[in-house]
């Protein structure tokens, strides 16, 4: 049995152990790796190391400086240590369109670094980062809290999770979250997360114009939490894919000037009046510097249905 010491049950970090013992059943010239690996933990104040062992038990990690629980966060070295073994980090876009991408709107003017850093602290502490097994993966995203215990999200995100753990920039460990609405079409999902602390963000209710500026937030790459500037370019009626790549359904989607990495799937487009105009969920793959959000005015409605289920769904199947 692989598990993180004083790790709690069903947790992230029961998650990460179950993961590197499958791996490494499978693959046995790994774990020598692993072995002596020194794993940076994060306690609630302060950073402390875990070292990796090897037995023939398997693989167990001892605690730091007596006294101090560990808690594992979604940090760059704790996924390093999923790839070691073999269970690699998986994230993606979907298909905005389904024929050839339309040449982008002209430039617009950016907001300024003073606008882009007021608009990322009116939402960062109400931006979480998500993670599950998906298969013989680990998935990772972004999300935001849009209503007390609810986070909005990208379906693609969670498809083919079960046990979703969601954590704030700001917390100390991560909470299970129950993914109460799937929408694999338009690419929305809802987690429910009572636990979860952080202020609602609200969604914007008019209409959204080009050369509004705000700002995306998330966790690319699975790193910390980071917010870039971002300004509307114009809004598409873009005719595209479902998650897995079926279908041709038809999103209200912003064009964004915006830098879009993997890993920002699900966080929120803030303007600078604090309200969320979108959902990011893709990037442009010809144009660097262009990004894709889902409208709030087109999964409004979708989030409405959701408050106050508590009820699992189907995530469907893992994305190939």
């Amino acid at each position: 049995m692989v598990r993180f010491a004083d790790a709690e049950p069903n947790g992230l970090a029961d998650l990460v152990g179950r993961l590197i013992e499958t791996n490494l059943k499978a693959h046995p010239d790994r774990r020598r790796l692993l072995r002596d690996t020194v794993v940076r933990l994060t306690a609630s104040d302060a950073a402390i190391e875990a070292t990796v062992t090897l037995s023939s038990a398997g693989v167990a990690v001892s605690n730091g400086p007596a006294g101090r629980r560990p808690h594992l966060v979604l940090a760059a070295d704790a996924y390093d240590l999923i790839e070691l073994a073999g269970a690699p980090l998986r994230f993606g876009f979907p298909d905005v369109f389904s024929g050839i991408p339309p040449i982008p709107a002209a430039p617009v003017q950016e907001p300024t670094h003073a606008q882009t850093r007021e608009t990322f602290n009116l939402a960062k502490d109400s931006t979480v980062q998500i993670v599950g097994q998906a298969c013989d993966h680990v998935q990772e995203g972004s999300g935001f809290i849009a209503s007390d215990g609810y986070i909005v999200t990208n379906a693609h995100v969670v498809a083919g999770v079960d046990h979703p753990f969601v954590k704030t920039s700001t917390s100390s460990g991560s909470e299970e979250a129950t993914v109460v609405l799937f929408d694999p079409v338009l690419d929305i999902a809802v987690l429910s997360s009572p636990n979860t602390a952080g202020p609602p963000l609200r969604l914007t209710t008019g209409t959204v114009e080009r050369g509004d500026t705000g700002a995306i937030l998330g966790y690319p790459q699975g790193g910390p939490l980071t917010g870039n500037r971002a300004a509307v370019l114009r809004t598409i009626e873009a005719v595209g894919h479902d998650i897995y790549g079926r279908g041709e359904p038809e999103r209200l989607v912003l064009e964004l000037q915006a830098t879009v990495r993997p890993g920002n799937s699900g966080g929120p487009f803030v303007l600078t009046n604090g309200s969320v105009a979108g959902v990011v969920f893709a990037a442009s793959t010809a144009q660097g510097d262009i990004g894709y959000a889902i409208s709030s005015r087109e999964f409004g409605p979708r989030l409405a249905d959701a408050v106050g289920e508590t009820q699992a769904v189907d995530t469907g199947p893992c994305i190939n």
